[in-house]
């Protein structure tokens, strides 16, 4: 199977992007000249990595291929390349990767429990009851909200994720201003980054976790926790591909077609395995491993 990048190129070429063109799309990645890509984490991402990264993922099929590349045959069609030369904010037009069901199955877990990492801000910030009537969280409601979350008994910990409308995502009335582009594309809280349970005790400190799962979202002085559970038959575990990672540039694709390993970009070496599914699983049935407060940022000397 050819790669993402091969595949990409093609479909645009076919599609009468003359090649000219499509090489200064190319040119304008590989560029540090220009501004970087703004991804949803609040971060930005180099494109040469996104270029890397189209050139190593063999992973995807051809009709997720035409589904990304759509937006971009129109985006070089009527504007060209130059626009990606000044900045490559423009590049979200390929933002059809965050529907995340066209990724290969990742097969039978077995009863696995998978854990999937957050912190008490961002929890609070997508995912709280609007509907409560308490308004906007201040420090304290972030503080209290925290000290419940610690508790390590298991009745108590559904109590206080019974405050949350989903706390993995599919929240109702997400604002206009997190949501992905109109559909096709399904709006990116429905695709839940996750991986198994039992991966997380060989690691030793908050900052560990972090860089092994390549959160590097997650900075400094926040709580990092994660929401552990068991997935039902009717929601079925996948691989992540380069197509689902480009909001997120701490990734690499895998030599192993059928697995995907998080990147550890503090030590440079690969994590645990990872997987992506949809976030409809139940509060009930969710229980929280509290991993504590980050003291350092993951590219900190």
């Amino acid at each position: 199977m050819p790669t993402l990048y091969h595949q990409l190129r093609n479909t645009v070429l076919a599609a009468g992007v003359e090649k000219k063109i499509w090489v200064r799309f190319i040119l304008a990645l590989r560029s540090t000249n220009h501004g970087q890509i703004a991804c949803w984490t609040g971060r930005s991402t180099p494109g040469r990595m996104i270029l890397r990264a189209w050139r190593r993922e063999f992973r995807v099929s051809a009709s997720r291929v035409q589904q990304v590349a759509q937006p971009l045959i129109v985006t070089l069609k009527s504007d060209g390349a130059d626009g990606f030369r000044r900045d490559l904010s423009s590049l979200k037009c390929t933002r059809g990767y965050e529907s995340a069901w066209g990724c290969p199955d990742a097969g039978d877990l077995g009863r696995v429990g998978l854990a999937s990492g957050t912190t008490v801000r961002d929890l609070c910030r997508y995912y709280f009851d609007l509907d409560s009537g308490l308004g906007l969280i201040s420090k304290d409601d972030l503080n209290s909200i925290a000290f419940l979350l610690q508790n390590a008994n298991p009745v108590a910990q559904r109590k206080a994720l019974a405050l949350f409308q989903r706390p993995l995502g599919k929240r109702r009335g997400v604002p206009a201003s997190c949501k992905s582009l109109p559909p096709p594309y399904n709006e990116r809280f429905d695709m839940v980054w996750s991986l198994r349970e039992e991966d997380l005790a060989a690691l030793k400190t908050t900052d560990d976790v972090r860089d092994a799962l390549g959160l590097v979202h997650f900075r400094k002085g926040e709580d990092l926790l994660f929401l552990t559970y068991m997935l039902t038959s009717r929601t079925s575990p996948r691989t992540p591909t380069a197509i689902e990672a480009l909001g997120g540039w701490a990734y690499w694709p895998h030599r192993n077609l059928g697995e995907q390993s998080t990147m550890n970009y503090y030590k440079g070496t690969r994590g645990p395995r990872e997987f992506v599914h949809s976030a409809d699983v139940s509060p009930d049935t969710m229980g929280v491993r509290w991993m504590g407060r980050l003291v350092r940022n993951w590219d900190d000397g």
